[in-house]
């Protein structure tokens, strides 16, 4: 029988590839992350994953931060694999006109004298496309994480942002 690769989603992780933190504009910038996915291929045949996104959504107004998108992954025939799917926290005035978001991200990350760090809080929409044989197949999976706000004084200049 065909069985569908099994999929585990093992928490957000800081950015391998570059710079966690990227400063894009005065109103806008990136936090680079990964999510660690490992995956069972229980089949004797190879898995194509054609392509994976990722949703990022924060808590507040479920507002759309960001995402990710990976094409082309091949899971070999009884296989286990882990890896870091890479996305972008990204924020911008434009998504957050009365600045709520970056007043909670700055307590968050502890970025006001006397506060301390906290988690920050993401929702998430992962859609695998997954081709096994000739069938593709696109199961969905929404949850919660949080990770360890990776930002410190000396890497963002809070005052860039107005509250």
């Amino acid at each position: 029988w065909i069985q569908p690769p099994i999929v585990a989603f093992e928490g957000v992780q800081t950015s391998t590839n570059g710079s966690t933190f990227e400063a894009t504009t005065n109103s806008e910038f990136k936090i680079n992350l990964g999510f660690g996915i490992f995956v069972r291929n229980p089949n004797y045949f190879s898995a194509n994953f054609k392509e994976i996104d990722v949703n990022i959504f924060y808590p507040i107004n479920n507002t759309n931060v960001g995402g990710g998108t990976e094409k082309d992954i091949t899971f070999d025939a009884n296989s286990d694999k882990n890896f870091t799917f890479p996305f972008s926290f990204t924020y911008s005035k434009a998504i957050d006109p009365n600045g709520a978001i970056l007043s909670d991200l700055v307590n968050k990350c502890g970025l006001i004298p006397g506060s301390s760090k906290s988690n920050i809080e993401i929702a998430y929409k992962l859609t695998l496309h997954i081709k096994v044989i000739v069938a593709t197949i696109s199961p969905s999976f929404s949850g919660n994480a949080d990770f360890e706000c990776p930002l410190s004084l000396d890497q963002v200049e809070v005052s860039r942002f107005s509250l």
